[in-house]
């Protein structure tokens, strides 16, 4: 296995680096992450081989160093709002985890349609009632009525869909209080990337304009009635 020259030697100047890891970043690096319009020469010469590295490190660096900016930037409420979501409790048959073809098991209290069997009557199930998941009997426990289908594509659009509706109901608890707390009244409902850019600034954001009608997203406390 080759290790990363990049990484490395990131700390390095070029000028340091043997005749052997400038080869390595050349051919295998730079050749694999080179723009299409940039030239490769397998016959390059040692010059050539050693301001391209030369460049490639300093774009890495450059890269490095933007990212770490990015990551020390005030924190947004777009992403207060998303570690609630990520942090909030929710079970794993809610959250996002995978897209593979699978069937689930119905929630227990879900009413469902079933097969009639005379020994409902023993428990005062007439024909045409519809029951609970949990008092299925035993041996229909594997019904495929007892499981919701779904296919790669369906799941995923499902997980989707429970995914941006946490998203808004937390960003609308948020964008609630936090507006409360500044002397406004929460007066509509929007969808969590525009509830979480009100409370950046609440002034210019508190009427919007959609599909050239004004709509008023709050008000002041005092003004509401």
């Amino acid at each position: 296995m080759h290790s990363n020259p990049i990484r490395k030697n990131m700390k390095k100047r070029v000028s340091e680096l043997s005749d052997d890891e400038i080869n390595e970043i050349y051919d295998n690096i730079y050749f694999r992450c080179r723009k299409s319009s940039e030239f490769y020469c397998s016959h390059a010469s040692k010059e050539i081989r050693k301001s391209t590295v030369y460049r490639l490190i300093n774009s890495a660096k450059a890269i490095q160093r933007a990212w770490r900016t990015f990551k020390l930037r005030p924190e947004t409420w777009a992403q207060r709002v998303w570690n609630m979501v990520r942090n909030d409790g929710t079970s794993d048959e809610k959250k996002f985890l995978g897209i593979t073809s699978r069937k689930i098991r119905v929630p227990d209290d879900r009413y469902i349609d079933y097969i009639w069997d005379p020994s409902y009557l023993l428990v005062g199930i007439n024909y045409g009632d519809r029951i609970q998941a949990k008092d299925m009997p035993a041996h229909y426990q594997n019904l495929s009525i007892l499981y919701d289908h779904y296919t790669s594509q369906s799941w995923a659009e499902s997980k989707k869909e429970q995914l941006w509706g946490r998203l808004n109901n937390v960003a609308y608890i948020v964008a609630f209080t936090e507006l409360h707390l500044k002397g406004y009244r929460l007066i509509t409902y929007g969808i969590w990337p525009y509830m979480s850019k009100w409370l950046a600034n609440p002034e210019y954001h508190h009427i919007s304009k959609v599909n050239n009608n004004i709509v008023v997203n709050f008000v002041k406390s005092l003004e509401y009635a």
